[in-house]
């Protein structure tokens, strides 16, 4: 009898202490149980951010879903938007060679994942396929190698490809007008440096069995001009990679009374926008 209680009180302890050890998930840090095992980097990114670096299958998606642009000022002011963004984040060296191409190119789809419109662009440029998928408050670019790389296999080799990727595609400065109550004024930027403090940090680097993820190092809360860079998108870029594909996501912010966010609620209605 004395036995078989202990036996139970063992059984129960582990299993007690099994399902205690899950540490929780957090703005995307992963959830390791006490037997290793871990949650896959898609479980880990934030929001809908997971559904942005796949491309859609046009196919699939009702004709009434797809939108030209010209529909009604909300879906014109998000083509131009979504085009605006491109050219904001993404260095020139990197875009296409014709002028008009994402003019001629963006695909929009309203309500794609759920209540949250999307649109598209994708090109080829300096040996990788790149896909750009943005929603009202979220822009994600996916690069992938045209010719087979080679998959980088450690965690110090993932992360400088990513680097070396960021350090070419992200824009490298961003002229921005700062409003205060009597003027204004235009501040630029140096932005790489930033970068590679900001997301890069050691201790933002996140593993999982399929692939690294980094999130931009959080802003120092006595230091002002940390706090008001954190305002602008250059402060939150977050990357991932599986050692071969790069992922890299940001919020679009700009300062000022936007705000922005990953949540399906900050997205809502941008081709059907208030007035």
């Amino acid at each position: 009898m004395c036995y078989s209680r202990l036996i139970t009180i063992m059984v129960l302890a582990i299993v007690f202490g099994r399902a205690n050890n899950v540490s929780g998930t957090e703005e995307g840090k992963s959830t390791e149980t006490s037997i290793g095992t871990r949650r896959t980097l898609s479980e880990n990114l934030p929001g809908q951010v997971g559904h942005l670096f796949k491309w859609p299958d046009l196919k699939l998606i009702p004709p009434e879903k797809l939108m030209a642009g010209n529909e009604n000022k909300h879906t014109l002011r998000a083509r131009r938007n979504s085009i605006e963004w491109v050219k904001k984040v993404v260095d020139p060296n990197w875009l296409p060679d014709d002028p008009n191409y994402f003019n001629n190119n963006i695909i929009m789809i309203q309500n794609e994942y759920g209540p949250i419109d999307a649109t598209h662009i994708r090109w080829n440029r300096s040996g990788y396929i790149i896909e750009v998928t943005q929603t009202m408050t979220v822009f994600a670019v996916k690069l992938t190698p045209l010719e087979t790389a080679t998959m980088a296999d450690t965690t110090a080799a993932k992360k400088e490809r990513v680097r070396r990727i960021c350090l070419n595609i992200i824009n490298e400065y961003v002229d921005i007008e700062v409003v205060g109550p009597v003027s204004s004024q235009i501040i630029r930027k140096n932005i790489r440096p930033v970068l590679l403090e900001a997301s890069f940090d050691k201790a933002s680097i996140q593993n999982f069995d399929d692939g690294v993820h980094s999130w931009c190092k959080a802003p120092d809360t006595t230091s002002q001009s940390d706090q008001a860079d954190f305002n602008y998108w250059w402060r939150r870029i977050n990357w991932w990679t599986d050692g071969k594909i790069v992922g890299i996501y940001t919020l679009k912010t700009e300062g000022g009374a936007w705000e922005a966010g990953y949540s399906a609620g900050m997205d809502n209605n941008w081709f059907e926008g208030p007035e």
